[in-house]
Formats: C-alpha cells, structure tokens, sequence
C-alpha cells in the first residue's frame, strides 16, 4: 500500500485540496443518506399509528441530545396534530422531513429544483400538464 501511495504521490500533490474536500464530501454524504434512511422511521410511524405520545414539549439539553431532541420535537408536533385530529398534515409534515433530508443528501436532485424554478413559465405548463395526465392514467385520483 505505502508502494503505491509513494508512485501516486507525485500526481496526488496538486490536488491535495480537492482531497480533502473530497473526504470532506464522502463523510457529508454517509451523514445525509444515514439521515434520510432514519427519517423514513418516523413516518412509517404515522402511517400506522405507532407514533410515541409527546404530550410536554421537548426541552433542549445541548447538542449532545439533538438526535432525542429532534425526534421528541417531531413525536410533539405529530401528537397535536393527531390529536386536534388532522392527520393529514401530521403525514405532510413527516413526508417533508423525509424529502428535505433526501435532497440534502442527493444534490444533484436539488439542482433539478432550483433548474426547474428559472425554467420559463410556458414550459412549466408544459411538464405539470404532462405530469398531471401521468397521475390520472396511474392512479386512482380524480
């Protein structure tokens, strides 16, 4: 391995910042899938009413306790919003966390978004129009 590190280096040393950076990247990317992974659990939750009943909100302890912090605060707001009896938005809350996490961990798909908000008005039209015929040959919905 060291053999091979030693041939490589002379090619490897004008790029010593884009490897870093790099390294840097891969580790935000494993944090972020790790995270999008995790967030489907909350979700499922609500799909099948087995969501942890915060009644107190959470009480924020430092950042040793964001993980427990983060999830009583969502189980919170999922719990008054079930209970005030609007499910739906308790299911619209968690399905944005869900996509939230999932655009920050995959850029090229937040690019997709931000392409389609400079995209001219008329083209637009265009994909909504085609989008909207594909949900009603596929689906159920009126």
């Amino acid at each position: 391995m060291k053999k091979i590190l030693v041939q490589l280096w002379p090619f490897i040393k004008n790029y010593k910042k884009h490897v870093v950076l790099n390294i840097l990247f891969n580790l935000l990317y494993a944090l972020f899938g790790t995270l999008a992974f995790v967030s489907l659990i909350p979700m499922l939750n609500v799909l099948f009413d087995k969501t942890q009943k915060v009644i107190k909100a959470p009480v924020w302890n430092g950042i040793g306790d964001l993980k427990n912090y983060a999830n009583d605060t969502l189980n919170f707001k999922i719990t008054t919003l079930l209970d005030a009896g609007n499910g739906q938005m308790a299911l619209l809350i968690v399905v944005g966390v869900v996509v939230g996490t999932f655009f920050l961990k995959n850029p090229r798909l937040s690019m997709m978004v931000r392409i389609y908000d400079k995209m001219n008005a008329q083209r637009k039209k265009v994909i909504l129009a085609a989008a909207d015929k594909f949900i009603k040959e596929n689906t159920n919905a009126s």
